[in-house]
């Protein structure tokens, strides 16, 4: 995909899509770092980093989806 189409593409989104994506995205890209982590602490069998990772995960998960869930109301 070449930049100008990335370009037009999100200069057609509505404010509501644009923020419902950036949301998305940056629960991914969390999500992402969470799920590495505590893949490497369940691999090191560090029981301790698994369960605070476990519980960011629920917080991260909680907090999005109630961020979410106002935006598109």
């Amino acid at each position: 995909m070449d930049r100008d189409s990335v370009i037009q593409y999100l200069a057609t989104m509505t404010d509501e899509e644009f923020h419902q994506t950036a949301a998305q995205a940056r629960t991914i890209a969390a999500m992402g770092t969470v799920d590495a982590r505590l893949a490497a602490a369940q691999e090191r069998g560090d029981l301790h980093a698994s369960i605070a990772l476990k519980r960011e995960k629920y917080a991260y998960q909680r907090a999005n989806s109630s961020n979410t869930e106002g935006q598109s109301k």
